[in-house]
This record gives C-alpha cells, sequence and structure tokens, in this order.
C-alpha cells in the first residue's frame, strides 16, 4: 500500500467502518454470489462457505451492511 499501519488503518476505519467490516462485506457479497450459483444449498451451507460461523451471524452482517449504505 506503500503507507504506514496508521494510515491504512485510518483509510479503512473511514471507508468501510473498520477491517472487519469490510472484510464482512466481502463475505456478504460472497454469500450473496453463493446463493445464486447454489440454488437448493440450505442457509447455514451458505453462511459456513463464505467464512460466517452461523446463518444469524450472517443475516446480521448482511443488516449491518444495508444500513451502512443506506446512511
Amino acid at each position: 500500500l506503500d503507507c504506514g499501519k496508521t494510515m491504512a488503518s485510518k483509510v479503512m476505519t473511514h471507508e468501510f467502518g473498520g477491517f472487519y467490516n469490510y472484510v464482512n462485506g466481502l463475505r456478504v457479497v460472497y454469500a450473496e454470489d453463493y446463493a445464486k450459483t447454489h440454488p437448493f444449498a440450505t442457509k447455514d451451507e451458505i453462511a459456513d462457505s463464505s467464512g460466517f460461523s452461523s446463518r444469524q451471524t450472517l443475516a446480521s452482517a448482511s443488516k449491518k451492511l444495508k444500513q451502512n449504505i443506506q446512511n
């Protein structure tokens, strides 16, 4: 990135709400794509394949992401 940890952290926080929010955003997008390409997959399978510990965690991250997009 050609910048220090502090600057990278500030950019991640400003642009994405932090590193973990960024990663969870990527996971949510992957889960949506997985669900489209695997129409018979269970919600647990979708959550597991996208790196979430449960379907509830996926739902929570998805809800948070949608709220952040609206704001």
